[in-house]
């Protein structure tokens, strides 16, 4: 018996919808009145009945936002940030390091390494701040929705018939 071949698995990139596109598609499925209208519209835009019921709450709550509002970007310019932190951190270092090498420093050169210094300072506390800004865009961006809590179920043993 010959051993089957192995599927090629393909990975898609994920799909991004804007807000408006939510709202538009979660008002068409609600106004959808013929039979399987609603199951047509989610075949032909590929989507399940769970996007509907995530955007529905999302508009019921005032915080549909397109998907591409995740703060990915954000991420990226927080590492952006901090590899820019490093480098004026080993700018930073290589300065110091020449004042302190040299006899001959003159006090303009003193001066303009303090200056310098004082600048590279303060945009680090900038990039430190931005750091912490994106941050809270992502903590913001990927905290749940919070969902009314609805009566208590009774759970079920799993044993049939008892």
């Amino acid at each position: 018996m010959a051993a089957a071949a192995p599927q090629k698995t393909t990975t898609k990139a994920p799909r991004y919808f804007t807000a408006a596109y939510k709202a538009k598609i979660v008002t068409a499925y609600d106004a959808a009145a013929a039979d399987g209208a609603k199951a047509a519209l989610l075949r032909r835009e590929r989507l399940s009945t769970s996007h509907i019921g995530h955007w529905r709450k999302a508009m019921a709550t005032g915080t549909l936002t397109a998907s591409s509002d995740l703060p990915r970007s954000a991420v990226q310019a927080a590492n952006a940030d901090e590899s820019e932190i490093a480098v004026l951190r080993q700018e930073n270092a290589r300065l110091n390091a020449r004042l302190i090498e040299g006899p001959g420093a003159t006090e303009a050169a003193l001066t303009a390494v303090r200056q310098e210094n004082a600048r590279l300072s303060a945009m680090m506390v900038e990039i430190r701040d931005n750091i912490v800004e994106y941050a809270n865009l992502i903590v913001q961006a990927t905290s749940p929705v919070p969902v009314a809590a609805g009566p208590a179920r009774p759970r079920r043993t799993g044993k049939a018939g008892k």
